[in-house]
């Protein structure tokens, strides 16, 4: 079976698929098959336009910055780590519109732990916009803004592994981000994701996976990733967490239980107390990748003092206490 070939092909068959048109055991089928074979980046390009032409659009009046992975870590993952980055992304002034949803491949979505934060999801174009101005931080409730997925979901539960849709989170932020940090599960993943975030016009992005699994830079082992350069060249490499001058921890070392109030608490703790420890090197670690990306720092050293600079003093808890409910 020659399946969605190209991006057009890839399009139309997610347009019908929005517009409730197939057959929901036809959408399972390829939605296997495509996990099954591996998605490529037509597949995955094709699919994000389709998403985005049925999403609420929204345009802030400034440029967006967003960091979010794929899911489909597992056991693996860590403690809702691109949350907690957005907030230090937003201490040090980039306007970060940070696209989520309730947990669907783990015990805990950005939108679960959000709730254990007092931190509201935005629902209206305006709140986000009036939350971008006042915070530079925004959380927006993928559900709300693609209206269409919940005649999707259904046919998604039944599927036990991550679909193309865990790709597409990331890749169909109603603000349409010019640079962003996406993570993935796989390593056969960097490659057709950095290809979609280049196909969809960023500026400037990455795409991360550690060799333990996890869908971000981590450091329990080696980071692999992908970046996009401001020309449009694809570059790829690796690094340790000790060539920043952050300690790995033994691979077995264990971030969090994975529920939302204990990954909220792990946040607040942090930044309250900004003690060291694993879980202040895998916010400093990639924060400091998220500030570079974004254009606030020239190199990802400089992200990571300037991150640690802004936990230290307060100023990101001050940023997550102003956004509480």
């Amino acid at each position: 079976m020659n399946l969605l070939r190209s991006e057009e092909e890839s399009f139309d068959f997610f347009t019908s698929v929005f517009l409730a048109e197939q057959n929901p055991e036809t959408v399972e089928k390829i939605l296997i098959d495509l996990y099954t074979k591996k998605e490529n980046a037509d597949q995955i390009t094709g699919a994000a336009k389709a998403m985005l032409e049925h999403a609420t659009i929204i345009n802030p009046k400034h440029e967006t910055f967003d960091v979010c992975g794929t899911g489909g870590s597992g056991a693996k993952k860590a403690f809702n780590v691109s949350t907690a980055v957005a907030f230090v992304l937003a201490a040090a002034q980039v306007y970060t519109a940070k696209h989520g949803n309730k947990a669907v491949s783990s015990q805990s979505g950005s939108a679960d732990v959000l709730q254990h934060l007092h931190i509201p999801t935005l629902q209206s174009q305006e709140s986000v916009e009036e939350s971008l101005q006042k915070n530079h931080l925004a959380f927006l409730f993928a559900p709300v803004f693609h209206p269409k997925m919940q005649n999707i979901m259904p046919i998604r539960k039944k599927i036990p592994h991550r679909t193309i849709f865990n790709l597409l989170g990331p890749l169909t932020n109603p603000c349409t981000p010019q640079r962003q940090i996406v993570g993935v599960s796989d390593k056969d993943l960097l490659l057709p994701m950095i290809q979609s975030l280049r196909s969809l016009k960023k500026q400037k992005a990455m795409v991360l996976w550690g060799e333990d699994g996890l869908d971000e830079a981590t450091i329990r082992a080696h980071t692999h990733y992908m970046k996009l350069d401001e020309m449009g060249n694809i570059t790829e490499g690796s690094f340790f967490p000790e060539q920043f001058g952050i300690r790995s921890v033994d691979k077995n070392f264990i971030f969090s239980e994975g529920s939302p109030n204990a990954n909220a608490k792990i946040i607040i703790d942090t930044f309250t107390h900004a003690s060291s420890g694993p879980h202040m090197d895998m916010i400093l670690l990639n924060a400091g990748i998220g500030l570079f990306i974004s254009g606030k720092t020239g190199s990802i050293e400089e992200g990571l003092a300037l991150a640690e600079k802004l936990i230290m003093s307060k100023a990101v808890i001050n940023t997550l206490s102003s956004m509480q409910a």
